[in-house]
């Protein structure tokens, strides 16, 4: 039972923390700065961060990352990203594979975080 209890504080505490996020980014009143952003940094930052959350029980990797940059704010992208591997670690069982890959077609930038965890319930994606 103590096991289920501290597995139960860590979803707590996870929730506060994105929820806090959020938050913050709602409330920031002060327009985003617009830089060119390496993705391929954010990307090693997400990655690093993910297999230290990790403690190598899943793989994780990037495996493609377009020469484009993107335009925007280089913490508040880091922050997204960040969560994105955050939660796919969370989510996805032991062993399980997190991917992260940025291309561009069209013009359009596409940044992808793919794992084999549960997923997300349709009607708690608004966006």
């Amino acid at each position: 039972h103590w096991e289920m209890m501290l597995e139960q504080a860590e979803r707590m505490r996870a929730l506060v923390d994105d929820l806090l996020a959020l938050s913050r980014l709602e409330q920031d009143a002060a327009p985003a700065s617009r830089e060119l952003i390496d993705v391929d940094e954010i990307l090693e930052e997400a990655v690093a961060e993910g297999r230290m959350i990790s403690g190598g029980a899943h793989e994780i990797k990037i495996t493609k990352v377009a020469p484009e940059g993107i335009l925007g704010d280089f913490k508040d992208m880091r922050s997204a990203v960040t969560n994105l591997v955050t939660n796919a670690v969370r989510y996805t069982p032991k062993d399980g594979k997190i991917e992260l890959s940025w291309e561009v077609k069209d013009d359009h930038g596409i940044l992808s975080v793919k794992d084999n965890g549960i997923g997300i319930a349709p009607e708690h994606i608004p966006r």
